[in-house]
């Protein structure tokens, strides 16, 4: 499968700059964004009821909204632990059931240590 999008951490106040500065500048510029997760708590407005404006996208769980500014470039929030719920329930699905997300395909050692790390929390 071909790469549609990859988002790069932001978050981290030291590199969030570089972050942005690497993703402008990059030879894959068409598919890197800059990302920002946040955490949704019980006393915080969930992304659904987000109030779209003019410019902005919007899908399950995250946003890119229209920016201006220092860093005109778009970025990507979303539901940090509703995403981590997410991935971790199609890794709990049996290989082969409906739903089910695999990483290793035949060569395991190839994506071990990325499959320790989504799974780490």
């Amino acid at each position: 499968m071909k790469i549609g999008r990859c988002l790069i951490d932001a978050n981290w106040g030291h590199s969030t700059n570089v972050i942005y500065q690497f993703c402008r500048q990059s030879p894959h510029a068409s598919i890197l964004l800059p990302s920002h997760g946040r955490f949704v708590g019980a006393s915080s407005s969930p992304f659904s009821e987000y109030k779209r404006r003019p410019g902005d996208r919007v899908g399950l769980n995250w946003r890119v909204p229209l920016i201006h500014g220092k860093r005109a470039i778009r970025h990507v929030i979303y539901d940090t632990n509703w995403w981590k719920s997410f991935t971790h329930a199609r890794l709990a699905v049996a290989m082969g059931d409906r739903g089910c997300l695999s990483i290793f395909g035949d060569r395991a050692e190839q994506h071990r240590l990325f499959a320790e790390q989504i799974t780490t929390e």
